[in-house]
């Protein structure tokens, strides 16, 4: 409860902290309160919409469609990112896109850091 308590207290302060925001729906997620995460990451990417990371934590928690909509926002934010690329993949694949899945996968495997 003690970091949930210092970031709703961020928020009083500053209701304007994108930051608060988001590490407040990081915890919502782990605490699987999926409702509150989304509304927290919603707020986050309205207060600094260049801020990539909300958009890939938001898509996590949504359907495909919406999560690739929310993907490609935070590719054309950070293009390097691997973990948009695989995320991309996966929910072309889920949603039949062949191409697409194939595109993100390779993209994926070229910027991915050896594992």
């Amino acid at each position: 409860l003690g970091a949930k308590a210092d970031f709703e207290q961020a928020l009083q302060i500053n209701p304007d902290s994108y930051m608060a925001s988001h590490n407040l729906a990081v915890l919502s997620v782990a605490s699987q309160d999926n409702e509150l995460s989304e509304k927290l990451l919603t707020e986050a990417i309205e207060k600094n919409p260049n801020y990539g990371t909300p958009y890939i934590e938001l898509a996590a928690l949504t359907p495909p469609k919406d999560a690739i909509a929310f993907l490609l926002e935070a590719n054309a934010i950070n293009p390097f990112n691997p973990r948009i690329h695989e995320m991309l993949a996966e929910n072309f694949g889920i949603m039949g896109k062949t191409i697409e899945r194939e595109r993100e996968e390779k993209i994926f495997r070229e910027i991915a850091p050896s594992r």
